[in-house]
């Protein structure tokens, strides 16, 4: 093989090298001492001022036309900076990921809760409205016979006496039909469970005209607003709740 210059030098971590025209190149080098390197060049190429890394010998091309030998460093390793950037950047990725697994395993506990508290909520409702096999609700009504803010009594059609009170010291529902002993209802309401009224009151009654009273005689309407809960109803303490509202149109015979 026959090239225009050959340029033998030694380098440790940079060169810098210029090879013109007329004559053998005399390069240039820094920190001397180092690995010997050899860079190939024909008529075709100059050289102009280049730093790159030392690692070892790479000739690129064939025979006849070797046009550049690479070297890379041979220390590698991650700087401060770039290691103290992965540790930042590691953090905020926990951190993020650790919110969101604590929503997701909130969101587990919560739901369920929540769901419950409706389903409480609802039956109650529908068991004063409706009423169930032992007595029919206020929908079935003949008169109403008492009115408070948080109990209602009632003659349903089948000419029982039936009464829907808040216990408002124990925060649990019960009937009472005829007079007779109280029941809780709905039956399944489990410990640590409450049941309440909204603004202190449970039912609110209406006229003929859509007008508050508390004269039992002129109700036409009743609303019911129910807030069951478990605890405090929080969903920061994983606690559940659901508040909801109905309303009945009641009869009076005379």
């Amino acid at each position: 093989m026959e090239y225009n210059r050959i340029i033998d030098f030694h380098i440790n971590n940079a060169i810098c090298c210029h090879a013109s025209g007329g004559g053998p190149a005399r390069p240039k080098s820094y920190l001397a001492g180092g690995h010997p390197v050899r860079i190939f060049t024909d008529s075709r190429w100059s050289l102009s001022p280049f730093r790159f890394p030392l690692s070892r010998e790479r000739q690129i091309g064939d025979g006849n036309d070797v046009t550049f030998a690479g070297i890379i460093n041979r220390n590698k390793g991650f700087t401060f900076v770039e290691l103290l950037m992965v540790i930042v950047i590691s953090a905020v990725l926990a951190a993020s990921g650790a919110l969101l697994m604590r929503y997701v395993v909130q969101n587990s506990v919560y739901i369920p809760n929540k769901l419950n508290m409706d389903m409480l909520a609802s039956d109650a409702l529908d068991i004063m409205i409706e009423g169930d096999s032992q007595a029919k609700g206020l929908r079935t009504s003949r008169n109403i016979t008492n009115v408070q803010d948080y109990q209602v009594t009632f003659n349903n059609q089948n000419n029982q006496s039936v009464r829907y009170r808040l216990d408002m010291s124990a925060n649990k529902f019960y009937r009472s039909i005829n007079g007779g002993a109280e029941a809780l209802f709905p039956y399944y309401v489990p410990v640590g469970v409450t049941i309440t009224g909204k603004s202190n009151r449970v039912f609110t009654y209406y006229d003929a005209n859509e007008v508050i009273t508390n004269n039992s005689v002129n109700v036409r309407w009743i609303t019911m607003t129910l807030i069951a809960q478990t605890g405090s109803g929080s969903f920061a303490n994983w606690e559940g709740q659901s508040e909801q509202i109905s309303a009945v149109a009641v009869k009076r015979f005379q």
